[in-house]
């Protein structure tokens, strides 16, 4: 923890693809632990005033999806991505076209709606 009450830094651990299973992937005695990405705008004095309170505060976050199918689309986007173009502009180009081309679909609240379309 930085004592100054400045942010603290989330930095990616380094990963070893030559492990043989996934839980040697990360070198967690000479890894060094970072804050996690929702807690970092929270500074250090903000954060220890906050669990001296007898009720902790509700925090506010991003949201993330946090429902299975919205997530394993967004997993199946990126590893099309990832299957169809190079490099780091393309992948994100592939994706925004992605995701502009499923707004423009038509949405129906029932499947009355969709059939009287037909």
């Amino acid at each position: 923890m930085n004592n100054s009450g400045s942010l603290r830094l989330f930095k990616l651990p380094k990963l070893n693809f030559g492990a043989a299973n996934y839980i040697d992937l990360i070198d967690w005695p000479n890894c060094v632990v970072t804050e996690p990405p929702l807690t970092m705008h929270i500074k250090d004095k903000d954060l220890k005033e906050m669990c001296k309170e007898d009720q902790f505060p509700v925090l506010t976050f991003e949201e993330f999806p946090c429902h299975t199918q919205s997530v394993e689309r967004c997993v199946k986007l990126i590893s099309e991505a990832v299957k169809n173009v190079c490099g780091e502009t393309a992948k994100d180009g592939y994706i925004r076209d992605k995701l502009q081309a499923r707004k423009e679909l038509p949405t129906f609240d029932n499947k009355g709606q969709y059939y009287s379309n037909i």
